[in-house]
């Protein structure tokens, strides 16, 4: 299955996060030890933390980690959810962010409506006349000043015993939640599910983690987030015609590796790169190959989009400005020397956006491939922006069309194809520091914040280490550049290196390895 994370740490790809839902793990989710030891400490010593906290950035939140547990975080609809299993899986502890329509509302009264929607999960009604006489659901205790040292505010906390049902019907099901107000319309909320017998040993664990939790002052938050975006601004309004044309120069033709001979072409401004992981040998030729991409900027118009239109004479509804193109395949799956083990994922999208910035257009383009000679699942998304107005279209195989029309902020808002540039846009102007911007992601089918930051790499006088954080609850990818735009190496999600390659380099390797190559005709337009 394709790890999103994967996906949209590609820098590369955009497609809705509903799109490959089918095929893949939820958006933005990963799965990580939080300690590289091997096991929990042993039963009936204190709790131990691992090094590594849980932290999601977007809403200024860290907690510590159970030594040993595993952590999956998600984000979907501006929700972020996390879950946390210790090595035993002696229970889970789940964090979430709820949303509230009342202002007014608080710890206690969300703690109390929830408490009454669990008793009514398992209810007895009198047999004769079906009336409600009670709920099988016991309240074993509850708090609600409950205080801890991260929270300025007190929250709510209380735990329920419900029957299992099914077979178990006579075991029960422990279930705890804390409730924390951390914004006037969101509640943090922290989940506890243990069984009967675990319960004694699961509340401490739980408590415990529970206290570690630290929030961020959202004023604080907000001015942070508002002065990258600042930053963001003021650098797009520094640029210049020539400081585009030479971003786009950077994009030299079919640039060789370090280790390769050959010389570029002049009839190809194409940029190919290899994705790979590394083998633990550290022998190059014993790497996991995860897939390859090919990049190319050119100037052109809006009606360009369609790959057939090669070119076009600019006017008032055919808008000239820079287009981005990206091409993909991917294997997911699989692994080193079983080639017919990996599926296989072709991906070409073309982003158009006009000079004065107002208009932008993009489609995009997926084949996923079906085992026994099956057709490809194909799907698809097209956008479009005039002004502050956004309409995506994204469509599925076996469902209706999705339309998504995203509110687009007023200030800070970065297209698609110049979204694509702006790492080349930073070196062209030798930038260095952090920039913000908002950004339409795919991944999560919304708006989100965007940061990008640039330093020169220690030690070096023509390096630069470029860091992207596609959204702010998401992994940093990093990317290390010569100042004249070349890649040397970049290090992504889900341990993904990506490097400069020819295609002929490309093509060698694979062919090497028996892996499937070839473009997919169904991605093509």
């Amino acid at each position: 299955m394709l790890h999103r994370s994967l996906l949209t740490g590609l820098f590369l790809l955009s497609f809705s996060a509903a799109a490959l839902q089918a095929q893949t793990k939820p958006a933005h989710q990963s799965s990580t030890p939080a300690a590289t030891a091997p096991s929990a400490p042993p039963a009936g010593k204190l709790l131990s933390f691992a090094d590594e906290p849980l932290v999601i950035e977007a809403i200024g939140f860290s907690m510590k980690v159970p030594f040993g547990a595993t952590v999956s975080t998600s984000e979907a609809g501006g929700i972020t959810r996390s879950t946390i299993a210790p090595a035993d899986n002696a229970y889970v502890l789940r964090f979430e962010t709820r949303r509230t329509e009342d202002p007014s509302a608080t710890p206690v009264s969300a703690a109390e409506a929830f408490i009454k929607q669990l008793l009514m999960t398992d209810v007895v009604n009198d047999l004769k006349t079906g009336a409600l006489v009670g709920s099988r659901g016991l309240i074993l205790d509850r708090v609600n000043d409950l205080r801890i040292p991260g929270q300025p505010t007190p929250g709510a906390r209380f735990y329920v015993s419900l029957p299992r049902g099914g077979a178990n019907e006579k075991t029960r099901v422990i279930q705890g939640y804390t409730f924390f107000k951390i914004a006037p319309d969101q509640f943090a909320v922290f989940e506890l599910v243990s069984g009967e017998a675990e319960f004694a040993a699961a509340r401490p664990a739980y408590e415990l983690t529970v206290a570690t939790a630290k929030f961020e002052d959202p004023n604080a938050l907000a001015s942070r987030r508002r002065d990258t975006v600042q930053a963001g601004i003021a650098f797009l309004t520094r640029l210049t015609p020539n400081d585009y044309a030479a971003a786009l120069a950077l994009t030299t033709d079919d640039k060789p590796s370090a280790s390769s001979k050959a010389q570029p072409s002049a009839k190809s401004q194409t940029q190919w790169y290899r994705l790979y992981k590394p083998a633990s040998t550290g022998v190059p030729e014993e790497a996991e190959e995860r897939g390859y991409r090919a990049v190319r900027f050119f100037r052109g118009t809006r009606a360009q989009i369609d790959a057939k239109v090669t070119g076009s004479e600019p006017s008032a509804t055919n808008p000239a400005g820079i287009l981005a193109e990206i091409s993909a395949r991917l294997l997911t799956g699989g692994s080193t020397g079983k080639p017919d083990s990996y599926q296989v994922i072709d991906i070409q999208g073309r982003y158009f956006a006009s000079d004065d910035t107002n208009e932008e257009a993009w489609s995009v383009r997926t084949a996923v491939a079906n085992p026994q000679g099956k057709p490809p699942s194909l799907f698809s998304e097209t956008g479009t922006r005039s002004g502050k107005t956004m309409t995506i279209v994204v469509n599925m195989p076996g469902r209706p069309n999705q339309t998504i029309r995203p509110t687009v902020p007023t200030d800070g808002y970065l297209n698609q194809a110049t979204a694509f540039l702006l790492p080349r846009l930073m070196l062209a102007t030798r930038f260095e520091g952090e920039l913000g911007f908002y950004v339409y992601q795919s991944a999560n089918a919304s708006i989100s914040i965007r940061r990008d930051s640039m330093a020169r790499e220690p030690g070096t006088q023509n390096a630069y280490r470029l860091s992207t954080t596609l959204r702010e609850s998401s992994e940093a990818q990093s990317y290390l550049h010569l100042a004249d735009g070349e890649l040397i190496l970049a290090s992504l999600s889900d341990g993904v290196a990506m490097e400069p390659v020819t295609v002929k380099e490309l093509a060698a390797l694979w062919k090497r390895k028996k892996l499937p190559m070839g473009d997919s005709a169904s991605v093509k337009r």
